[in-house]
Formats: C-alpha cells, structure tokens, sequence
C-alpha cells in the first residue's frame, strides 16, 4: 500500500506541478515536499488538508493505513461489523452486509456506487484517469 508521501507525488504528477509549485501553493518549500514524498517527514493534519485542497482530492485519498498483511486487514475489517454491519458470507469468499447494523444502508449504497464505477470502467464509458479521478474524490 502506498505511503502518503508516495500518494502526494502521484497526485502532484498527474497535476503537472513540480514540488516547488505545490509547496508554494500551500505555503511551503519546496524542501518541506521533497521530504513529505520521501517519508522523512510526515505532514500534519493542515497541512495534509491543504495539500489535498491545492490537488483536488480528498484528504482520504492521501492517507495512508499501514494495512500490509492479510491479519491487519481482517483486524481492519472485523472493526466494521458493528456499525456498518459488514460479515463475511458463508465460504468466507466474499463480504456481505447485515442490514440490520445502522450504517448498513450508507455502506451499501457506497459499495453500489463503487460497484457502478468499475463497470463504467470495464465497459470503456470511462478511461482509468476518470476511474483514479473518482477514487480521488472519496
């Protein structure tokens, strides 16, 4: 999974802003963004909200969650099943959701426009960089 740092160059990248640019845009060096997609420095909760802001994307889509291997990310997951009701189904192959937890019907209809998207995706009525684009809004 990608640091936050890594995600900062990537969005920077596709913007056509050098490190330089995007630094002043939110009011720092270039040094300071240099050091950022490094990860020699991690940038605070403003300044990643108005790194965010000057890219377009959503501060979400510049964290990070340290997920790396399969027990972090069931860890992850199992913390979602009370309020958002998500389970695993009978064989253990997929995710499902119990529609009884009160978030369920928002996870749902999340899943559903994700769900939407990757048809779009695989039907060509949207390229990758409008997939990556809507990934970067959430």
């Amino acid at each position: 999974m990608d640091t936050t740092g890594e995600k900062i160059k990537r969005y920077r990248n596709m913007r056509k802003m050098t490190q330089a640019q995007l630094g002043e845009k939110v009011g720092l060096g270039d040094g300071a963004i240099r050091h950022y997609e490094s990860g020699i420095r991690t940038p605070t909760e403003e300044q990643l909200t108005d790194i965010a802001n000057v890219l377009d994307v959503s501060v979400n889509a510049l964290r990070s969650y340290h997920v790396s291997t399969a027990k972090e990310l069931l860890s992850m997951l199992v913390q979602f099943e009370d309020e958002y009701g998500l389970v695993p189904d009978q064989n253990g192959e997929a995710l499902t959701i119990n529609k009884k937890a009160n978030a369920a019907p928002k996870l749902k209809q999340a899943l559903k426009n994700w769900a939407d998207m990757r048809e779009k995706l695989s039907e060509g009525e949207i390229d990758d960089a409008e997939y990556v684009e809507w990934k970067a809004s959430l």
